[in-house]
């Protein structure tokens, strides 16, 4: 549609958010790469006639697979911030297993706490939860061991370790058109922090991007140092949403 230069592309995104029946906060707008300011005017963008403008859709809901061993896969639709029991309900309901409770859920090989959400677990589009017969969390991941663990791993490695990860190192994020940006945190720091800052800084979600290191998908919870990662290494960055 025709616009004026002075036009604000926040009133453009409406419109077409408008034709498309669509929240326009889901709506990502980008030019050649970049995040596009919906306060910026077409001139601040130097757009001319039949100039393209890229748009992602970051959807409310997503897909989740589940599977077992002796059953079928079954897909529930939830929303990204529900808590992720409504979908152990609705599987146990289809898969006809009424003792929802004594079933066990994993993701990433992880078990999978009810009142998580897909959100604060990081899930995508099609992620898939495997099934079994066992109690329903039983704090395995970060359960009553936990402790005495950390007590034995602290003993074992004593002061060093703590040093090791109190030591702040630099390391570099690079998306897809080369943009490089640059965070000084300790080694200790979970991934997780990192990744929301450089989301925040774009002005999205985090789960919007997909973090990689050596073509590998890099796990939020982990820390620099169990990642091994050293000064100056650098992370790739890609957005990870559909097109609209």
């Amino acid at each position: 549609e025709e616009v004026s230069k002075t036009t604000r592309m926040g009133d453009v995104f409406d419109r077409y958010a408008a034709r498309k029946e669509v929240n326009p906060d889901r709506l990502i707008f980008t030019r050649n790469g970049e995040i596009i300011d919906a306060n910026q005017t077409v001139a601040d963008l130097g757009l001319d006639a039949n100039d393209l403008i890229d748009c992602v859709y970051d959807p409310e809901t997503i897909n989740i697979r589940f599977n077992s061993h002796d059953g079928p896969e079954i897909t529930i639709n939830i929303r990204r911030t529900d808590r992720i029991s409504l979908a152990f309900d609705e599987y146990s309901s289809r898969s006809g297993i009424a003792e929802h409770n004594m079933l066990r859920f994993e993701f990433n090989g992880d078990e999978v706490h009810p009142d998580s959400t897909p959100e604060n677990l990081w899930m995508n589009d099609n992620d898939l939860i495997h099934c079994s017969f066992g109690p329903l969390y039983n704090g395995n991941a970060n359960g009553a061991n936990g402790a005495n663990e950390a007590n034995e791993a602290n003993d074992a490695n004593g002061a060093n370790e703590a040093n090791e990860a109190n030591e702040s190192i630099v390391i570099f994020i690079k998306n897809q058109c080369g943009e490089v940006i640059r965070f000084r945190v300790r080694r200790s720091a979970r991934m997780m922090s990192i990744f929301r800052t450089y989301a925040r800084r774009k002005g999205m979600r985090a789960q919007s991007f997909r973090f990689m290191k050596y073509g590998e998908v890099i796990d939020p919870a982990l820390t620099l140092a169990r990642l091994g990662l050293a000064n100056g290494d650098m992370i790739d960055c890609v957005l990870n949403l559909c097109g609209c």
